[in-house]
């Protein structure tokens, strides 16, 4: 039985730590790569509507003018349709747009995000679906493990009524088991966009609490002994992009991204 109980302890881990991923924090990158795409196509709208009023390029008449809160409220299918059309119609006037800011290499770097945005369009759905699947694998693994403690604890309780004096070191030791298990904690992991754990990230709990703890060489923290409820963490690292993500305790081995920046 034992030997049964290790065995779930690895893929209870896995489950337990996928099914805590925190959806806002992907979100959020997503939205980091979205913006750039956003602000380069402002530029170019801008730049082209004073093509065209310099040249009177029918072409141009129409569908080029952009804001941004138009741009903002757009779904993503219709920026990179923005995005795809603006392209083309520059392409074909690459030479007058030069002197508006608008050059092989500026549509070059256009593309270049578009193609890092598209990356991380249906991230917060897929990580949703992954959280379910992990939460549901969880709850099954637990069943199992119940069925296991169960079993064991009938046999420990014949075993202790034909040992009457380890009744009371098996009654602590259960005691002590389950006072561990319910400590209020904190705990997650530090990734950087690709996937790869980072080391040495200073983690705080902001506000008058200030605790700190610093990352380790697989990208984990943790904060123990807290009171139950929900803190704001701050996450900081040089040559990356400040970070802050609301965390409650209790809900397992959260996973933070963060994004590289220069």
């Amino acid at each position: 039985k034992f030997a049964e109980l290790e065995a779930l302890e690895t893929p209870l881990e896995d489950a337990f730590g996928a099914s805590g991923v925190v959806i806002k924090g992907i979100a959020q990158d997503k939205q980091a790569y979205r913006k750039p795409l956003e602000r380069m196509l402002l530029f170019m709208s801008s730049q082209m509507l004073a093509y065209y009023r310099a040249t009177g390029d029918d072409k141009l008449k129409t569908g080029i003018q952009y804001s941004p809160t138009k741009l903002m409220q757009m779904a993503d299918d219709a920026l990179l349709g923005v995005c795809a059309r603006l392209s083309g119609l520059a392409a074909a006037r690459l030479a007058g747009l030069v002197d508006y800011g608008v050059d092989a290499t500026f549509l070059a770097d256009l593309e270049a995000q578009k193609e890092l945005f598209k990356g991380w369009i249906n991230a917060p759905a897929n990580a949703a679906r992954l959280r379910k699947e992990a939460g549901q694998q969880f709850i099954a693994l637990l069943k199992q493990a119940k069925e296991i403690l169960d079993d064991m604890d009938l046999l420990m309780t014949f075993f202790i009524l034909r040992n009457p004096e380890l009744r009371d070191i098996y009654k602590i030791s259960r005691k002590v088991i389950r006072r561990k298990a319910e400590i209020p904690a904190i705990k997650g992991s530090i990734r950087d966009a690709d996937g790869n754990a980072l080391k040495g990230v200073i983690v705080r709990i902001k506000g008058k609490m200030g605790r700190k703890s610093i990352s380790t060489a697989k990208g984990n923290f943790r904060f123990i002994r807290l009171k139950d409820g929900s803190y704001p963490i701050t996450f900081r690292k040089k040559g990356f992009a400040d970070a802050e993500v609301e965390m409650k305790t209790g809900e397992g081995l959260v996973e933070v991204v963060m994004v590289g920046v220069g």
